[in-house]
């Protein structure tokens, strides 16, 4: 087990101020702001990762806490001993190409403007390194790079929080589905049972008049020429009478079937939600853990992170200002989703164009043109690619496929 100084544990937080290099070459990871190195180590690096670093050096880690892990690497990347130099090669090889575009910057303001782009785009790992690293960034530079990096650190608390409290949320209106589906069969069967009583009145009723119209055939067969207009009278008020009840028994069989039919919809409903379910709590699950450093070698089954192993996704339809959304799940899964608005903006030419570049479609029939569908559907069937339709164009109904998609494929 690693055993951690309270020296050590301490060292994390500590700071000490920026030497600049009069070489002009970018700096180690031992020479770097030491404000940083707390925000470069968590942010760059996942747990495991660190343990496989840790175990190259011979430092015993497989018993210790994950914060035990993360402070032994704080505290060994103040220094340039083996597990420093570890993770500064380490550092330099995952980010070669953040390391390329700060090479092109030459002064602080340069590195800022960069840095901000970054925190917008949530891609903060490679420039966190890059500028951490660069020989002309300046203290104001740092300090600023510092304050965003800890301010997002809580903000990806808060996100996953909030994450947790929709999933709370799903579960509750799925069970509050589920009581209304339950009170719906009771409320079922009660009409079943009210219709066969009325059928059973019915039936009776009709029995009755049947007999008083066929006493009263018998008595106009008797007598034709004495029928009276009373009985005339009557013999029409028992037609209408069973007409009537034919047609309130007609309205009934009618009424139970549009039940029954609104009840499998619900219930068929409810299953739907139930698999969004899942699959949004698969989706949250793979978010908050920690991102697999190892990508290219993972075989997706034992990964938190399910691979689509770069596969091209054509989503063709959806809504216009959810494809940033699309993108970043797909991507999540590490694929590549490409996009044609359905017949809105984009043409049939560019439909056939983006077709030929991906690997299978998908099509939500709640947003798209028929055409559009239609010809997708037609060219994947002519060119033996996949198509599939989603049931409503939400990233609940993307990210159930996807999820089913690589867990079907692993």
């Amino acid at each position: 087990m690693c055993k951690l100084s309270s020296d050590t544990v301490s060292s994390v937080g500590a700071t000490a101020p920026v030497k600049p290099l009069s070489n002009g070459k970018r700096r180690k990871l031992w020479q770097v702001d030491e404000r940083l190195i707390c925000p470069i180590i968590g942010t760059c690096f996942s747990i495991e990762a660190l343990r496989a670093h840790a175990n190259r050096t011979h430092s015993s880690v497989e018993t210790a806490s994950d914060f035990e892990v993360h402070a032994t690497a704080t505290a060994s990347a103040k220094q340039s001993g083996r597990l420093g130099k570890l993770l500064n090669k380490a550092l330099d090889r995952q980010h070669t190409r953040s390391l390329s575009r700060a090479k092109q910057i030459r002064d602080s303001q340069g590195l800022l403007e960069w840095w901000r782009e970054a925190v917008q785009s949530g891609r903060v790992a490679g420039p966190l390194w890059a500028i951490a690293s660069h020989p002309h960034a300046d203290e104001t530079c740092l300090s600023q790079v510092y304050g965003d990096i800890h301010m997002l650190s809580h903000l990806h608390g808060a996100n996953a929080r909030a994450r947790l409290t929709q999933q709370a949320d799903a579960q509750q209106a799925q069970e509050q589905l589920r009581a209304e589906v339950e009170a719906l069969k009771t409320r079922l069967h009660q009409t079943v049972r009210d219709r066969d009583a009325n059928l059973l009145r019915l039936r009776e009723e009709n029995r009755a008049l049947q007999a008083r119209l066929d006493l009263l055939n018998t008595r106009a067969e008797r007598d034709q020429q004495a029928e009276s207009a009373e009985s005339a009278l009557m013999l029409q008020g028992a037609v209408q009478a069973m007409e009537r009840l034919e047609g309130e028994r007609a309205v009934l069989k009618m009424d139970l079937t549009a039940e029954r039919e609104r009840a499998d919809l619900l219930m068929q409903r409810a299953d739907e939600m139930e698999q969004e379910r899942d699959a949004l709590e698969s989706a949250i699950q793979t978010l908050l853990a920690p991102t697999c450093e190892n990508s290219g070698a993972c075989d997706g089954k034992q990964c938190a992170h399910p691979d689509l192993k770069g596969r091209c996704l054509l989503y063709v339809g959806g809504v216009t200002h959810l494809r940033g959304r699309y993108r970043d799940l797909v991507k999540r899964y590490n694929g590549r989703l490409i996009h044609h608005d359905g017949g809105v903006g984009d043409g049939a030419a560019r439909l056939e164009s983006l077709m030929s570049r991906a690997d299978l479609v998908i099509c939500p029939v709640d947003c798209v043109s028929h055409d559009a569908c239609l010809r997708s559907k037609k060219y994947c069937k002519h060119n033996g690619k996949p198509f599939i339709s989603l049931r409503s164009s939400g990233l609940a109904s993307l990210t159930r496929e996807l999820h089913t998609m690589v867990m079907t494929r692993h």
